[in-house]
């Protein structure tokens, strides 16, 4: 299954790979994927799995845009890892809230081999522009 962020709105979409159309119910959906369960003003939450084993991540409009334009190939392995990726890192924020530094944090990152700048977004809630930074404002 892929998750469809579609520019300029709120709406997403679970696509079936097979036909490319939206899915309407839970039916024939794989359990292990991660589908958007719930869309709210600037808030996707996506669930996985079902009963006790359910799982919840509720993304912000800025960290959904980001996971789904970053990989944009449907079912590719890329895609599946990058999700992945996300989940790990939406799991390190417990890791903050049980008082470890950011330092501690950012250097696990950084030996997983994941983008800072994402770490920072869906971790700390810090937007990392990839931009140079222009400190002289000229009149």
């Amino acid at each position: 299954m892929t998750v469809k962020f579609i520019a300029g709105s709120e709406a997403v979409d679970v696509l079936d790979p097979a036909t490319g159309q939206p899915i309407k119910t839970k039916e024939g959906w794989n359990k292990k994927d991660w589908v958007v369960s719930k869309r709210q003003m600037g808030k996707v939450t996506l669930t996985k799995g079902t009963g006790s084993t359910k799982k919840y991540m509720e993304l912000t409009y800025l960290e959904f845009k980001e996971l789904t334009e970053m990989n944009s190939k449907p079912q590719s392995k890329e895609l599946i890892q990058y999700y992945s990726m996300v989940e790990a890192l939406y799991n390190m924020k417990n890791l903050v809230a049980a008082g470890a530094s950011k330092d501690f944090i950012m250097k696990n990152v950084k030996e997983l081999g994941y983008p800072e700048s994402l770490a920072k977004l869906i971790i700390f809630g810090e937007i990392v522009s990839d931009e140079p930074k222009n400190e002289e404002i000229k009149a």
